[in-house]
């Protein structure tokens, strides 16, 4: 990821995913090295627009990108990013523009790139949903019947009371905290709306949940974010085909997977429910087959 912070907050010393983009120089020379290791895209983290300099760093950037036959990536939550992102060739916009409508200047550029839309509609609430937790307010609500949670982030669920005393959770931040309700506050009504227009207007929509994050729980975090896609009006069947068909294009694997044909990996999912009519059927899991194997859920094998 090629982002404007200089001290790149989700980086370890032992596991570095963040550089800072402080040069053109760096720019190609990140873009090259990462090509080289057979990446298929780059993303951009936080698109600084209000800096020139910093605009001329990304559009150098993407310009090498694109010689070198590669993919630009965009975390854009604003319209103003994701335009500057669509102008510069980015065939993948990650999180929802957030800020105001989508507008049809952004609509037709979005189609005329052939980019797709990640919207991850669950991952804000999640923070708070997490910070809920670490405070001793209340759990963090968890639906998984399926066991996709491994134990070590299930012990640090059920301990995370353990953190009540860190100085980020001041009384004043615990107060809204009492206050924050997933059902009723979750929603951020434009981004929902967003979605929608961008879907009904032909724009290819993929599934994502920026697991990983506070209170985005890897696996099970798939099933919140189709949900929540589904409350935004997406119908169940268009659920389905960008879960599976249009993410796997997206990712320029559409020859290998996301649909059953000859010549592809045999994955699939069996549910006891049909998640056509309701995408909360997903849940429903009995196995899964991974190139040809099945595997029963509850299973090790």
């Amino acid at each position: 990821l090629l982002t404007p912070a200089p001290g790149a907050p989700f980086d370890l010393p032992s596991d570095r995913v963040l550089v800072n983009l402080d040069s053109e120089e760096t720019g190609v020379k990140t873009v090259q090295y990462l090509s080289s290791l057979g990446s298929t895209g780059i993303k951009f983290w936080q698109i600084n627009t209000r800096s020139d300099e910093y605009k001329d760093w990304v559009s150098t950037a993407a310009e090498e990108i694109r010689k070198e036959g590669n993919q630009m990536i965009a975390h854009a939550t604003t319209l103003e990013q994701a335009k500057f992102a669509l102008e510069n060739g980015a065939k993948l916009l990650v999180h929802s523009v957030g800020d105001v409508e989508v507008d049809e200047e952004f609509l037709e550029m979005a189609k005329e790139n052939g980019t797709y839309y990640n919207p991850t509609l669950i991952v804000s609430a999640g923070y708070m949903l997490a910070y809920k937790a670490a405070a001793d307010i209340e759990p963090i609500p968890v639906n998984d019947p399926n066991g996709c949670i491994d134990t070590r982030t299930k012990e640090l669920i059920t301990t995370a009371s353990q953190f009540k005393d860190h100085p980020r959770l001041t009384e004043n931040f615990k107060e809204r905290l009492r206050s924050f309700n997933y059902e009723e506050d979750m929603p951020e009504v434009i981004q929902y709306e967003n979605l929608k227009t961008i879907h009904e207007s032909g724009i290819p929509v993929v599934v994502g949940t920026d697991a990983g994050n506070p209170g985005t729980l890897h696996g099970v975090s798939i099933f919140d974010e189709l949900e929540a896609m589904q409350s935004a009006g997406i119908t169940a069947e268009d659920l389905i085909v960008m879960a599976t068909k249009n993410g796997a294009e997206s990712m320029r694997r559409g020859d290998d997977f996301g649909t059953l044909e000859v010549g592809k990996f045999g994955n699939l999912i069996i549910l006891d429910e049909n998640p056509s009519q309701d995408i909360s059927n997903m849940r429903s899991l009995s196995h899964v087959m991974i190139k040809g194997n099945l595997i029963e859920v509850g299973s090790s094998k």
